[in-house]
């Protein structure tokens, strides 16, 4: 198969256009259309070269260019990223209501047009500043934002009502706006910037980033003062002259205003505060940036795309990303000669589709004519990891990196130097200023190619490297891991649509359901109505395969998803070998890997990248505050442009985790609504108004496994409050009958009727006895029967090792509270009443003796 079922369903929301059956369709059309803006008696062959590096996914175009090239949509574009100035665009007095509202009008047509948008909102006077000719004072950057996020919500919204017919190419799902949102560190409203969204739904619509300049770093360092200020608003050259670059500003010897004088150090903290409690705002080191561009000193970059890996002053950026794991030979080695190939061609692909992309501006066609950007960056490099047997971040692993990366610079390189040669360089090009800038000079690549390079005096592009995330096109290719990040799940459950083809199988098979995009509604056999948040829906089971119907998506199945790389090592790995990757837990995942292996992984890439790489450093909750302030020190040092960290617990979910704890919390507002009013108000519990939720994976030798989602009532998740379980396991009828009366007894003891017991076996009718036993066992839960006694029930049943209720029994204690004393229990070694549970297992106080 081209990709999974979750790529399939990806593709047809997505990308798929017009009659495309499959995605190799939509690569012929990518080809062909990519090919358009070669010579026209080289067009064939440039197409077939197109096509053999979008063939299995070894080159992945954006996701603006594979949706949108190659059709009638006239009025969308094909690059991804946007950034723009008011002095840029060319606005004059944009510090006005004329000039914010023209910003925003700029905004909108960039939304429309489907690209991501970045700002630096610097231009805008701090709140409280006194506006001569109103006798008024301006409420500031902050809530000014709030029009760019209301807008970006508008516009991007699309709409749930359906008038008039269908039409066969309207697209199922609308490109959101991606925006961000930056503001400069010597900015007067610098701190309330930093502090904005610790308020509740204010400004979702951005990732926001604080812009660090000039000697702030040195000054931090040092203990130094650092002042908030900003232009004379009064001067004559504000109105003509102003567009957000206080240093240009100040060498023009035009005046500022000193509003504050603060110890650098105490807005450092106030940023590194709020990053480690809520992963937000981000860091961009505009003094690298500018540094170490290939354009160093004749542009200034303040603002970067969305998602931060594209730092540009106005100018516009497609993107494109070569599969890592699609170069691994029989051998399991690293094809570098490959590589080098498709980086070649995927560098003349991404520079045609300059050629052939729409605009939503006339100053962005302006920008993109003189320095014909292009963002090539890399996907897979977690599961090429797990396909080499390599962990993450360690000394082999950043040989690997280094040894890719430099071959992917000199490549991407060589080849705008070609395309220089042959179609003419970026206008903007000087190749005395372009080859003696510190980027050139300091770019590890081979001396040799350097030189080679200089004498063609040749570039096509002003920039070409970067590494964007990377979500759902890495989906698409077969669930490789995103951009350079780590493997981040190596499986997971999703709900996905069912397509036609196998809803006709299912139907042959004996399988009735109602096809709700038709308008039929009704229960059959195998599926119940059952509620999920406020909707009714329709659930059950059939062949061992969970199944919902709803009025939005039609029939929908729950399967099991699994990283690329973690496929081809449990399928394709020698068995030895791979049991020595697990000993040398060489498959850890994003949140297990030490911060050093992420920060090490991503400062070996910086060396190799021209403009930016978008990863994420995740960090454990204990992680210390004085470590975390000096993680960002540690990233500038190295030279890192920017650096974005999730610890673990905090408030702000990556992306990925975000989608699955929506998903779980429709499982859970769907149980949670069955149950209603009846849990026990006398004991001091209700039901949350949020719940948290984690997933756990349990396996054992014969290849059985429960994919089990727990519920919790405390954001700690120590309290157990509801579960849910997947399985490719049966559970035999005389076990769960016995399990679940025993259960039964349990709950009764603690007060709960037999009115609730029996509503419960009403609902879980003709389910499977794996969920039978997880509904009897969640019906103690919610009702705050305590841990310990549901684990001790559980115990009575001596189930073998490849049983769900071993495997859930040794999960549940580990939510026992260490040092709680087992009731009645002695040590079989020195015979003393004094066995407790510690690390979810039963031990001997006296003896040390443990029963795992």
């Amino acid at each position: 198969m081209d990709t999974n079922e979750l790529g399939l369903e990806i593709w047809d929301h997505n990308y798929k256009y017009d009659d495309e059956t499959d995605v190799r369709q939509m690569w012929r059309r990518i080809a062909h259309s990519g090919a358009q803006a070669e010579k026209e008696e080289d067009r064939e062959v440039v197409e077939r070269q197109f096509y053999n590096i979008l063939l299995d996914w070894k080159f992945i175009p954006g996701g603006r260019i594979m949706a949108n090239l190659g059709t009638d949509r006239k009025n969308t574009t094909l690059l991804n990223c946007f950034v723009h100035n008011p002095g840029d665009l060319g606005y004059s007095d944009p510090d006005s209501i004329n000039g914010i509202y023209d910003m925003l009008k700029a905004q909108a047509h960039t939304l429309k047009s489907e690209g991501g948008y970045g700002m630096n909102f610097s231009w805008i006077r701090p709140k409280g500043t006194y506006i001569h000719g109103i006798d008024s004072r301006t409420p500031g950057v902050v809530k000014f934002m709030e029009l760019w996020d209301k807008s970006s919500e508008i516009i991007t919204m699309g709409s749930d009502i359906i008038i008039g017919e269908i039409k066969k190419n309207e697209k199922k799902k609308i490109r959101k706006g991606a925006m961000m949102g930056i503001l400069s560190c010597w900015h007067p409203e610098i701190m309330d910037f930093i502090k904005a969204k610790q308020t509740p739904n204010r400004l979702t619509k951005f990732n926001m980033s604080v812009g660090i300049f000039g000697d702030f770093m040195k000054l931090v360092a040092n203990d130094g003062n650092w002042s908030l200020k900003y232009p004379d608003t009064t001067h004559p050259a504000y109105d003509h002259m102003w567009d957000g670059n206080i240093y240009e500003w100040e060498d023009n010897g035009f005046p500022v205003i000193v509003y504050q004088i603060i110890k650098a150090r105490e807005l450092w903290d106030l940023l590194m505060s709020s990053t480690y409690t809520r992963n937000e705002p981000g860091v961009v080191f505009f003094d690298i940036t500018n540094k170490m561009s290939p354009m160093s000193g004749k542009e200034f970059n303040q603002t970067t795309n969305p998602c931060g890996e594209i730092p540009m002053p106005l100018d516009a950026c497609l993107l494109g990303s070569v599969n890592l794991t699609q170069f691994v030979n029989d051998k399991l080695e690293f094809d570098y000669t490959e590589f080098g190939k498709t980086v070649r061609t995927a560098i003349r692909f991404l520079d045609n589709v300059n050629d052939l992309t729409g605009l939503p501006l006339p100053e962005y066609a302006a920008a993109k004519k003189r320095y014909r950007r292009i963002g090539l960056g890399t996907m897979g490099l977690g599961s090429l990891h797990f396909m080499l047997g390599i962990r993450y971040g360690s000394p082999e692993s950043l040989e690997l990196v280094e040894q890719i990366y430099q071959t992917k610079a000199e490549n991407e390189i060589m080849e705008s130097a070609v395309l220089g040669r042959e179609k003419g360089s970026f206008p903007e090009f000087d190749s005395r200023h372009y080859f003696n800038t510190t980027w050139w000079e300091t770019l590890p690549i081979s001396q040799t190619r350097k030189h080679f390079i200089e004498d063609m005096g040749c570039m096509r592009n002003s920039h070409r490297s970067m590494n964007a995330p990377t979500g759902n096109t890495s989906t698409l290719a077969n669930q490789v891991s995103g951009g350079i990040e780590p493997v981040f799940m190596k499986e997971y459950l999703r709900w996905m649509i069912v397509p036609e083809h196998d809803r006709i199988q299912l139907k042959d098979a004996g399988f009735e359901f109602p096809e709700a995009l038709n308008g039929e509604w009704f229960e059959t056999e195998y599926l119940k109505f059952s509620k999920k948040g406020d909707e009714q829906i329709l659930k059950g089971t059939f062949e061992n395969v969970d199944y919902e119907v709803d009025k939005n998506r039609g029939l929908i199945k729950s399967a099991m998803i699994r990283d690329y790389g973690w496929e081809f090592a449990t399928t394709k790995m020698c068995p030895a070998f791979f049991e020595e990757c697990e000993v040398d837990q060489v498959f850890a995942t994003t949140e297990e890997l030490t911060v050093d292996e992420h920060l090490g992984v991503l400062a070996t890439i910086a060396k190799y990248v021209d403009q930016n790489s978008s990863k994420t450093v995740n960090l454990p909750n204990d992680y210390s505050y004085d470590n975390f302030k000096n993680l960002y020190i540690r990233a500038w040092e190295a030279g890192i442009k920017g650096l974005t960290t999730y610890r673990a617990g905090t408030m702000t979910a990556v992306l990925e985790k975000k989608k699955e704890n929506v998903r779980y919390q429709n499982e859970l507002d769907e149980l949670f609504a069955q149950v209603g009013d009846d849990v026990i108000k006398d004991i001091g519990i209700r039901l949350p108004n949020q719940y948290h939720s984690k997933g756990y994976i349990r396996r054992d030798q014969n290849k059985k496994k429960w994919y089990i989602h727990i519920a919790f009532a405390d954001s700690s998740c120590l309290k157990p409050f509801a579960l849910f379980v997947s399985t490719n396991s049966k559970e035999t009828t005389e076990v769960a009958d016995a399990l679940i009366e025993t259960i039964e007894t349990l709950c009764q003891s603690k007060g709960i009727s037999q009115e609730l017991v029996e509503a419960l076996k009403v609902r879980c009718a003709g389910q499977s006895n794996t969920v039978k036993i997880a509904r009897a066992i969640g019906l103690a839960l919610r009702h705050n029967i305590s841990i310990k006694d549901i684990v001790e029930t559980l115990e009575k049943f001596d189930e073998e090792f490849s049983s769900f209720v071993y495997h859930i029994t040794k999960l549940l204690s580990q939510f026992i509270k260490d040092g709680t004393k087992a009731i009645g229990e002695t040590c079989p070694e020195c015979k003393q009443d004094t066995i407790i549970y510690y690390e979810g297992c039963k031990q001997c106080k006296q003896c040390n003796w443990s029963k795992c």
